[in-house]
């Protein structure tokens, strides 16, 4: 029964894309450099990443939200939404019953499989993948053409540019600290220069001792922390209790500028995993860590 369910299901979607399409649609190209036809505005999105939720909720458009990740928590409205699994193991059956008719995917986080058997069962999936912060603000002004909110885009665009170049004039006539960021802590993973993140402490004004890794985010040994000497370390963490324990594991390395000088700070890590809208908080906090002289305020560590 289960099984003649969702081929029904499957069926009817197929049907009706097949219906709209033939009536005349809107071609998009998506970050993969897939052609996506949608016949009309969509109104029932399916977003497969957090980042993509962000963003959807951020261009005002989180009511047409219909299906979302397990790890979806933000904003607090994305929990209510139906769950369809992981990230990477997405329950198609679920999505089809949904009747999406766009599903958000991004190139980083989704299996290419994944994108490929939704698109075979008829519906239409936009790939997103930024890779810098620029990009991400980019995505935004292509999310809004596609979801016909282009005044919301430009406007969330711009301010968001705003506060990029508001920090961007703080931290100009400071020296850039060196820093490790540590995405992981058991191997150490770092991140390199085709990392967004990267990309972020740049433009905070810190200088990432990885830039020269040939892998956006290589395992680090601690040789190499040794060697480089980073002035300062940023933890992603998820809790604070979490980011207590990750800091202690480095006090016994005092030889290492950062740790002798305590300048090892936690931060949010769904600010700086999650390319979307977000990030830019992320850029802020991690502006006040370098230069903390540039701003009023108090620091989180």
């Amino acid at each position: 029964m289960k099984v003649i369910i969702w081929r029904m299901l499957f069926f009817s979607l197929c049907l009706s894309l097949a219906a709209v399409a033939a009536a005349g649609g809107k071609v998009w190209i998506d970050d993969l450099g897939r052609e996506v036809v949608l016949p009309h505005t969509p109104r029932r999105i399916v977003s497969l990443a957090p980042s993509l939720t962000e963003m959807l909720f951020a261009l005002g458009v989180g009511d047409r939200v219909v299906g979302v990740t397990l790890y979806d928590d933000y904003p607090p409205e994305a929990r209510q939404k139906p769950k369809i699994g992981g990230m990477n193991n997405p329950n198609l059956e679920k999505i089809l019953s949904l009747q999406p008719d766009l599903v958000l995917a991004t190139a980083a986080g989704n299996t290419q499989a994944s994108v490929l058997r939704l698109a075979s069962l008829g519906i239409p999936v936009y790939t997103l993948w930024p890779r810098t912060i620029g990009d991400i603000l980019q995505e935004l002004r292509k999310l809004g053409e596609v979801l016909n909110v282009p005044l919301q885009a430009e406007e969330l665009v711009r301010s968001l540019q705003d506060r990029l170049d508001r920090v961007r004039t703080a931290v100009a006539d400071f020296s850039p600290p060196r820093v490790l960021y540590v995405v992981w802590h058991n191997p150490l993973i770092t991140v390199g220069k085709g990392s967004y993140i990267h990309d972020m402490i740049r433009l905070a004004g810190g200088e990432n001792i990885a830039a020269d890794a040939p892998l956006d985010y290589p395992t680090y040994s601690l040789e190499e922390v040794l060697v480089k000497k980073p002035e300062i370390i940023v933890v992603a963490a998820h809790a604070g209790k979490e980011g207590v324990a990750l800091r202690e594991t480095w006090q016994r390395w005092r030889v290492i500028p950062a740790i002798a000088e305590n300048r090892i700070f936690t931060v949010n890590a769904d600010l700086f995993n999650r390319p979307g809208p977000r990030v830019v908080d992320g850029v802020e906090q991690l502006a006040r860590i370098f230069h903390p002289q540039a701003f009023s305020g108090s620091l989180q560590r």
